[in-house]
C-alpha cells in the first residue's frame, strides 16, 4: 500500500506537471497550471492513505515486538 502511495504522489507531484508543461509548450496553447488531483476534496486522500499506512505500519512493528518476546521467552 505505501508503494503504490508513493507511485500515486511521484506522479501527481512530478511527473503529470511535466507532462503537462511539455504538452502546453509543444503546443504553443496558453498555460495552464496542473492541479493534483489527490489534493481535489480537501486532500481527503493524503489523510486517508496517511491513516492507513500509519496503523498498519504501527501494527506490523507490534507484531514483530511480539514475536520477538516470543522467541526471547522460549530461550530463557
Amino acid at each position: 500500500m505505501a508503494w503504490s502511495y508513493l507511485v500515486v504522489c511521484v506522479c501527481d507531484f512530478i511527473i503529470f506537471p511535466a507532462v503537462n508543461a511539455a504538452a502546453f509548450a509543444v503546443s504553443h496553447q496558453p498555460y495552464q497550471e496542473w492541479h493534483p488531483l489527490t489534493l481535489q476534496g480537501g486532500g481527503l486522500y493524503h489523510i486517508a492513505m496517511g491513516a492507513i499506512v500509519g496503523v498498519t505500519s504501527w501494527q506490523r512493528t507490534r507484531e514483530k515486538m511480539a514475536a520477538f518476546d516470543n522467541n526471547d521467552d522460549r530461550h530463557n
